[in-house]
């Protein structure tokens, strides 16, 4: 496991309060084996997606509901504004894709809040690319913001389950 004394000792504490641990993967499961000597090895209940048909004749339409123009290319990304998921890589990227080709027509949608949202503004801005760059905030829906994106990216540092790039 990736986890340090701090984070190890941190589990064994909870484990004295926690009757059971579930995982998303067996991966997950691995990393919590901390928790092993006092509630178990975890019980791992995998992700099961139904797959809808999400993309539709009129996904393009659906994209003026975040203000994004029906004929870009969207590119997206749901998650927690943190320093783990790496976000100023992607609009940096946004940047350098929209400066060596604008016929493209790029348009981030990056869909999720956190800690690093205002700096994420911010650097939108510096990067002159805030009129691609589209932050609904939480969304009740991923798959309304799912539908509308012809790429879905993950830009984090560390990923257990990348639950987003799976639902994706």
């Amino acid at each position: 496991p990736r986890t340090g004394f701090r984070e190890r000792l941190v589990l064994r504490l909870a484990a004295h309060r926690t009757h059971a641990v579930i995982a998303v993967s067996e991966e997950v499961a691995a990393q919590t084996n901390a928790l092993a000597p006092r509630v178990g090895a975890p019980s791992v209940i995998a992700n099961g997606l139904p797959l809808p048909a999400m993309r539709s004749a009129a996904h393009r339409e659906e994209r003026s509901r975040w203000g994004i123009p029906t004929d870009a290319l969207v590119i997206g990304c749901l998650a927690r504004f943190d320093p783990v998921k790496n976000l100023p890589l992607l609009l940096r990227a946004i940047a350098a894709l929209h400066a060596a080709r604008p016929e493209l027509n790029v348009h981030l949608l990056l869909a999720g809040d956190g800690t690093q949202r205002a700096e994420l503004v911010q650097l939108a801005r510096a990067l002159q690319i805030e009129a691609r760059v589209t932050m609904p905030g939480m969304v009740a829906d991923p798959s309304a913001v799912l539908a509308v994106l012809d790429v879905c990216v993950l830009t984090s540092t560390t990923e257990g389950t990348p639950m987003s790039l799976i639902e994706a």
